[in-house]
């Protein structure tokens, strides 16, 4: 069951990741992390890249591989 407020959704029962680039100017990250506290999980955590934008995924392909793999895919099997 998922609780809103405002008809957002402000819980979730599984956990939550957030890739956040550092140099991103879509999706400042002064909103992340706002965003992240306001809500409830299980898990929740913002993945920073240090060397990219809005496009973690081809910007920093390899830590973006290895973070899905080692750390996501594990921690929620």
């Amino acid at each position: 069951q998922t609780r809103t407020v405002d008809d957002k959704i402000s819980a979730f029962e599984i956990p939550v990741y957030f890739f956040e680039g550092r140099h991103d100017y879509c999706v400042p990250s002064v909103l992340v992390e706002n965003f992240i506290q306001k809500i409830e999980a299980p898990h929740k955590e913002i993945i920073w890249f240090e060397h990219s934008a809005h496009m973690m995924n081809i910007e920093e392909t390899d830590k973006y591989t290895e973070v899905i793999v080692n750390k996501v895919l594990k921690e929620t099997k």
